[in-house]
């Protein structure tokens, strides 16, 4: 790759005072988890989440893929556990009735 002159720029920022500039090495963790659906649902057992979704709750999730691998493995399981933790039980007083849907 060719670098263009840059003559023109230095000129526009010749008045401008740059802050100083520093190269910055990253190392990212280079670990990762063979089984994720298994790892999530690990997690999920551990976590207060069953104390805060009740039968019949309607729940919303979320989620960016940016960065993340295997983020549709995650998100589904987490959804899963959602729904099997707002079905209704059996026994409940309106299991089977038709659900209200609000407009």
């Amino acid at each position: 790759m060719k670098i263009k002159d840059q003559s023109d720029i230095r000129k526009l920022l010749s008045g401008v005072k740059m802050p100083n500039m520093y190269t910055v090495k990253q190392k990212f963790d280079t670990s990762h988890i063979e089984d994720a659906a298994a790892y999530v649902r690990e997690r999920l057992s551990c976590s207060d989440l069953k104390n805060r979704i009740r039968p019949g709750m309607r729940v919303v999730l979320t989620g960016s893929s940016r960065q993340i691998s295997n983020a549709n493995i995650i998100l589904r399981e987490i959804a899963g556990l959602c729904e099997a933790m707002r079905r209704p039980a059996r026994d409940c007083p309106w299991n089977g009735k038709p659900r209200r849907r609000h407009r």
